[in-house]
């Protein structure tokens, strides 16, 4: 059976939606916004997960992506990159909840500080690996 995304602000009426369908056989996933701070990606063999990525980004339904890889293939990591964090599975999970437990941490510092003047809020991500907007190649970026 395939996966079903249910986004319901309504929290009684997505749990029972679940139950529901889980009881069908569907794998099901919850969701109670649409837009979500942060998605994790797989990054596949082929570029799985770039196009998805690619797509919530441009649609604003993801503020910033995470992938998360087995691929050893340095071209297909580096197109990832510059959409966002890239992480390798090797790395466990434990890796992959500190990224995001310190994007997490500097996102909630950075929007609080980004309205007073002179403070650097973009800078303190980039250190910590987080992406905040995609990067331009150096054609792009010259032109």
């Amino acid at each position: 059976m395939p996966t079903v995304l249910i986004v319901d602000n309504n929290e009684d009426l997505r749990r029972l939606a679940g139950r529901a369908l889980r009881r069908s056989g569907f794998d099901v996933a919850e969701a109670c916004s649409s837009v979500f701070d942060l998605g994790i990606f797989q990054l596949g063999r082929h570029g799985q997960g770039i196009d998805a990525a690619q797509q919530m980004l441009r649609e604003g339904r993801v503020k910033r992506v995470v992938f998360w890889t087995g691929s050893t293939d340095t071209v297909l990591i580096d197109d990832a990159s510059k959409l966002g964090v890239v992480i390798a599975k090797t790395d466990g999970l434990h890796h992959l909840i500190r990224v995001l437990s310190e994007a997490n941490s500097l996102h909630r510092t950075t929007t609080r500080s980004a309205t007073t003047e002179g403070v650097d809020t973009v800078g303190p991500m980039r250190k910590a690996g987080v992406r905040t907007e995609p990067e331009q190649d150096d054609d792009a970026a010259a032109g």
